[in-house]
């Protein structure tokens, strides 16, 4: 659509696009909705999928186009995050430091933090989220002295920023494509996972400029303090004055406050921890579509959808699209021999951590 920023952004090829557009057709008949899709964002590619791809394609590609050797990340334990920039950097030679910090572990965050720690990855240990942004400031400034090809390109948690962004903006445009091919309807509502917001920012910024004109609806799965809309209509703007400046001549009106929908997710948005309806959503989309959703993101994204769509006879008879964007850690990344584990480049406290910390079997309800 706009050929001459090709070479004013940096960009990478990471992925497998497009991502197929595919009925739910059992699931919708269950809950009595007309036409239910889902966006398979779980297999942007081969090695390592879900949403992360479609940024670090953005991110990483301005590290190389600026020459850097160096990662810089942050995330809490088993993201998703750090485990995808951690295997698509050593696609590129680029070496990953990530600031990790506690949450809840549960069966897959522990299978995630098996799988980052058989990464060449360096990992340093935060003991309060709160203190992470300083401990990532003070690793920045440390190499700030060195040589401009030494210096860490810094990517925040949840590869969130502008330039990130991008990568769902071109989502949506991709979306905008297959509609155009008759592969799917252009969807009344787009149901996504909020968490640091660059996913939500990306798809309102590409759907303003492709023109269409669906509503996506963000599900937070964090507090409230941790991602507010103001946050996520900013990055929105951010990446269309990043595409301005690179030379994109359209006209395309700034995202509004009132244009970031968010919902909440059912009964719980504490970061990690499983709910109730979020189970029964993984339970319900492995029995009616085969296919495999978390319980920290997808699947309370999916409850609240599925909860949207009981009590909104109106939203039923529309087109609707779930965004999936998980993918869990297989294949490659499992394997590990188990003594290996936490032997190489596993600062102390967090092997304690991990043998140690809050495990999460049971479900919160409230």
């Amino acid at each position: 659509m706009f050929p001459a920023l090709e070479e004013r952004l940096g960009w990478v090829s990471l992925g497998r696009f497009p991502t197929s557009v595919d009925p739910l057709n059992t699931l919708g008949a269950r809950i009595g909705a007309r036409s239910l899709w889902i966006k398979r964002d779980d297999r942007t590619a081969r090695v390592f999928g879900g949403c992360k791809v479609r940024k670090l394609e953005w991110t990483l590609g301005e590290a190389l186009r600026r020459g850097r050797k160096r990662i810089l990340t942050m995330g809490s334990v088993g993201s998703l995050h750090v485990l995808a920039t951690a295997v698509h950097a050593q696609r590129h030679d680029l070496v990953v430091e990530a600031v990790q910090y506690p949450r809840p572990i549960t069966d897959y965050v522990r299978r995630t933090m098996q799988a980052i720690e058989g990464q060449d990855i360096r990992i340093v240990w935060c003991p309060q989220r709160i203190l992470a942004p300083l401990l990532v400031g003070w690793q920045y400034a440390r190499n700030w002295s060195w040589a401009a090809e030494a210096r860490s390109e810094y990517i925040p948690a949840g590869g969130s920023n502008p330039r990130g962004a991008l990568g769902y903006v071109e989502a949506a445009l991709e979306l905008k494509a297959q509609i155009d091919r008759a592969e799917s309807p252009a969807p009344a509502a787009i149901f996504v996972p909020v968490a640091t917001g660059g996913t939500m920012a990306g798809l309102l910024a590409g759907c303003r400029i492709a023109g269409l004109q669906t509503r996506v609806i963000g599900v937070r799965v964090v507090p409230a303090d941790n991602c507010r809309s103001v946050r996520i209509r900013n990055l929105a703007n951010g990446a269309l004055r990043l595409l301005r400046r690179a030379g994109m001549e359209r006209n395309v009106p700034r995202i509004q406050s009132e244009d970031v929908a968010i919902v909440e997710a059912p009964t719980s948005t504490a970061y990690g921890v499983p709910t109730a309806p979020g189970v029964e959503s993984v339970a319900l989309m492995a029995d009616t579509e085969r296919i495999t959703l978390d319980s920290t993101f997808t699947g309370k994204a999916m409850s609240a959808m599925l909860r949207r769509l009981v009590v909104d006879a109106e939203l039923r008879e529309e087109p609707v699209l779930f965004w999936h964007t998980y993918t869990p850690p297989r294949g490659q990344q499992m394997q590990r021999a188990q003594a290996d584990i936490g032997v190489q480049n596993v600062p102390a406290g967090y092997r304690q951590f991990r043998d140690q910390g809050m495990s999460v079997s049971a479900v919160s309800d409230h």
